[in-house]
């Protein structure tokens, strides 16, 4: 038994080792860098496009449901729910 959770925590040490560490940081900032030179610095260039439909859109278009289907949510709805979801699942692997 006890053997089994010597190996358990060696290969918990490896793995916490390269998530954690220099190699991971790097590969994440080289990524970042990649996708914002491809897409021609987006997240810069649009970010009006960016805030005008999403944030901005929830308080300029109030009709933004499908009048015939019942089943529609309008933007807020979906803004707040995705926001709980998010929050909730903090919370849950926080604790």
């Amino acid at each position: 038994m006890s053997n089994s959770i010597q190996i358990v925590e060696s290969v918990n040490s490896a793995v916490q080792s390269f998530v954690g560490g220099p190699i991971m940081l790097v590969l994440l900032v080289s990524t970042g860098v990649y996708f914002t030179f491809h897409t021609g610095f987006f997240q810069i260039s649009k970010i009006g496009l960016w805030f005008s439909q999403t944030f901005l859109a929830i308080f300029k278009n109030k009709t933004v449901t499908e009048k015939n289907d019942p089943n529609a949510i309008s933007q807020f709805q979906a803004l707040t729910t995705a926001l709980a979801g998010t929050i909730g699942t903090g919370n849950i692997v926080g604790v």
